[in-house]
């Protein structure tokens, strides 16, 4: 028997996976996913896509079974574009409530208040964080780094692992950092973020460091 050329197991299980997903939306959408897939080649070409995207960034059984959940309960018409579909799957949904929490939480782990571990929804939040740039990451808009960050954050989800996240030495006032200090310290961080992010230039306590984190 001839053996199997590489890779071929993986691409088949991801074409089973994704013709698993089409007979699946068939049952959620009967009518309403012909009428988004009314030819015989736009299903092929629907489940082949699916396929390879579903391989390149490593969707699991698992993973596409909790994606199919939220799409049962929130959609009312099949989502057949593919990365629209792949994000039902991902543990990370929705990028630009991803960017507000790592900005959040990159500044606090700057001013050495916060960004625990606990803090973050998901390890891949803080990886790509990591990975765009703690400096630019507390400095940047929304609206300028959207598709960078975007990018990025793709990037980190095909890791299917993560690793640990350190843990940041709070800063303390006298020995105890109390709620009152905490708010103060949170009240000023907010204003000089968005002192910066107006101005376009770093202010003061958002420079760029000279080891990024």
């Amino acid at each position: 028997m001839p053996a199997r050329p590489a890779g071929q197991s993986a691409v088949s299980e991801s074409r089973q996976l994704a013709n698993y997903v089409l007979a699946r939306m068939k049952g959620l959408f009967p009518d309403r996913l012909t009428k988004k897939l009314p030819s015989m080649e736009l299903v092929q070409l629907f489940v082949a896509t699916l396929a390879d995207e579903m391989e390149r960034r490593g969707i699991t059984r698992d993973m596409v079974e909790a994606g199919l959940r939220r799409i049962a309960s929130e959609c009312e018409w099949p989502p057949i574009d593919v990365p629209v579909f792949l994000r039902f799957c991902m543990p990370v949904r929705d990028y630009e409530a991803a960017f507000r929490e790592a900005q959040r939480l990159a500044s606090m782990r700057h001013q050495k208040m916060g960004g625990q571990p606990e803090d973050w929804s998901h390890p891949a939040v803080y990886w790509a964080a990591s990975r765009f740039g703690w400096f630019e990451m507390r400095n940047s808009s929304w609206q300028a780094a959207s598709a960078r960050w975007v990018a990025v954050l793709d990037e980190v989800l095909t890791w299917r692992q993560w690793p640990k996240i350190d843990r940041v030495a709070i800063t303390v006032e006298g020995g105890l950092q109390t709620k009152a200090v905490q708010r103060r310290e949170l009240a000023n961080m907010r204003q000089i973020l968005a002192g910066a992010v107006a101005g376009g230039a770093a202010a003061p306590g958002f420079e760029r460091d000279r080891v990024v984190e």
